[in-house]
């Protein structure tokens, strides 16, 4: 058997997709699955070859036509029996033109992805959800229940539910934010706000902060309260931080299964989300 998996992130850039299709090219790696990634590169060119995995580039700034005019001809001359789509546009813009099975993860319910879904539904043999509100928004967009299925994120890693400790008064309590600079999304200037506009309210806090935060910020956020900035990172890297957090922190404005929370929680770390 012979799987495209699209993803629009690359497998190392750190963010929830790149670890969901990491994991599912593992797994079906594990199973014999001949696997072809199209996705941004990334530097994940030595996992791209240990896992003998063939890749094509699908970078922003690639010509969209050459795109998919790449992807048509690997389907057509690689045997590729089934296609995995995790957001990537060039791969769901061709799902109209290939005759093999064409399945469309929804990572999220807003966007052009999810617009990009729905509108070419109809050649999608499944679209999976990764959380069970998304039934619905799909539905309204004229989905049928047919195709739906819910299929919550999951991660794979060794690790084990820690008993909290609990908080001594002499320790700082440790808490992790993942998000980078994403305001919109992820909530960013909720977390900003706490920390520069209200810091006696954290002064006995050490916030973590991972994803890429540009300068100007980080110099304002440090001159008032006691943070940490890690910028985008491997996967491996970040377990290893969020294993010795207390508290996980998540404002998010929107989000469809976060793949960082379900790793905290996997953790046994309490986790404070945004309703």
């Amino acid at each position: 058997m012979h799987v495209l998996v699209g993803s629009v992130a690359a497998s190392d850039g750190g963010g929830g997709i790149g670890v969901y299709v990491t994991q599912l090219c593992e797994e079906l790696r594990a199973h014999g699955v001949q696997i072809t990634l199209a996705s941004p590169l990334g530097g994940s060119a030595d996992w791209l070859t240990r896992m003998g995995i063939t890749h094509i580039a699908t970078e922003p700034d690639c010509a969209p036509r050459d795109i998919c005019a790449q992807l048509l001809k690997a389907v057509e001359t690689s045997g590729i029996t089934a296609i995995i789509n995790n957001d990537n546009p060039w791969v769901q813009s061709i799902a109209p033109h290939v005759k093999c099975v064409f399945v469309a993860v929804g990572h999220m319910i807003s966007g052009a992805i999810a617009a990009l879904a729905c509108y070419n539904s109809t050649s999608c043999d499944h679209i999976v959800v990764v959380a069970r509100d998304f039934l619905s928004a799909y539905r309204r967009r004229g989905v049928p229940d047919a195709k739906l299925v819910f299929l919550p994120t999951f991660v794979r890693h060794e690790c084990a539910l820690r008993a909290h400790g609990g908080f001594s008064g002499g320790r700082k309590l440790q808490v992790a934010f993942a998000g980078g600079w994403d305001r919109r999304i992820k909530g960013a200037d909720d977390v900003y706000r706490l920390v520069t506009s209200t810091p006696e309210r954290v002064r006995s806090c050490t916030f973590h902060w991972f994803g890429a935060v540009p300068p100007r910020v980080q110099r304002v956020v440090a001159a008032t309260s006691d943070v940490k900035f890690y910028g985008q990172i491997g996967r491996s890297e970040f377990l290893q931080h969020l294993s010795e957090v207390d508290v996980f922190l998540l404002p998010s404005n929107l989000e469809g299964c976060s793949m960082a929370l379900v790793e905290a929680m996997s953790y046994g770390i309490p986790c404070i989300v945004k309703d």
